[in-house]
């Protein structure tokens, strides 16, 4: 059964803060995905796959993050809501810290959003140094699983990016009704540098023109068989490393 901390009645909160394992904080964004995608796509996963490791491991679910400092690319497109990036590292921050003066042992950050990367780390290491004794996990759902497993569901790297197949065919198996594939074609794909390399343009998207429809890639081989698929794969390289870091830790 999954835990979600919000419901459970005071009377039971002190049982639950001592026994559970770790929490889970699912951090997404209200992010413009063009026409064929919802705004919560980035949520949905983060959502999914928390639920998923609280249940197996022993851990509780806290409210998801909705809000997150986009990106460039999309910050400014119709529907995305973005918050200073000042403002989501504090917000972060005080969760984290508040779990941990609750006495939770420490806190799993499930992101579906690649931009949240810096923002847990800034409010991870002001956390930390005030509570060295807990720890603090970031996964990022879509980086969990290598780029070689992932061309058995889209060779040549056809999954695309930031709205792409990939993404879109886990919503599809989680939410079918927020995508619409008739109201788009396949789209180009990102810049690809190779490893340790990061551009900081929107010319890391492809973005050359006003007209860019706010999502990557081939999404006529996005399905939600394939969705399906790669949550399960997504959930036991999930569970494979927090149990990894749970066993560590016991030592």
């Amino acid at each position: 059964m999954t835990v979600r901390i919000k419901d459970v009645p005071g009377c039971q909160l002190d049982e639950w803060f001592a026994r559970a394992r770790f929490a889970v904080l699912p951090f997404g964004a209200f992010e413009d995905h063009g026409d064929v995608g919802s705004l919560g796509m980035d949520s949905y996963p983060a959502e999914a796959l928390g639920e998923r490791l609280a249940e197996r491991l022993g851990g509780f679910v806290m409210p998801t993050i909705d809000y997150t400092c986009l990106p460039l690319y999309s910050r400014n497109r119709r529907g995305s809501v973005s918050i200073r990036h000042d403002i989501t590292v504090g917000l972060v921050e005080d969760v984290i810290r508040g779990l941990y003066r609750n006495g939770v042992p420490g806190v799993v950050v499930m992101s579906g959003n690649a931009t949240n990367t810096g923002i847990v780390e800034a409010a991870g290491e002001a956390a930390a140094e005030a509570h060295p004794d807990r720890f603090l996990l970031l996964v990022n759902c879509w980086e969990v699983l290598s780029d070689e497993v992932l061309r058995r569901w889209f060779p040549n790297d056809a999954g695309g990016g930031h709205g792409g197949a990939w993404e879109l065919s886990v919503v599809q198996a989680l939410v079918p009704e927020a995508v619409d594939l008739t109201r788009g074609g396949d789209q180009g794909f990102r810049l690809r540098l190779g490893p340790g390399a990061r551009l900081y343009s929107q010319a890391q998207r492809g973005i050359f023109h006003p007209r860019w429809a706010g999502y990557e890639g081939a999404i006529s081989a996005s399905t939600p068989e394939k969705g399906r698929e790669i949550l399960q794969a997504s959930e036991e390289a999930i569970i494979s490393i927090v149990a990894g870091l749970l066993d560590a830790l016991k030592r």
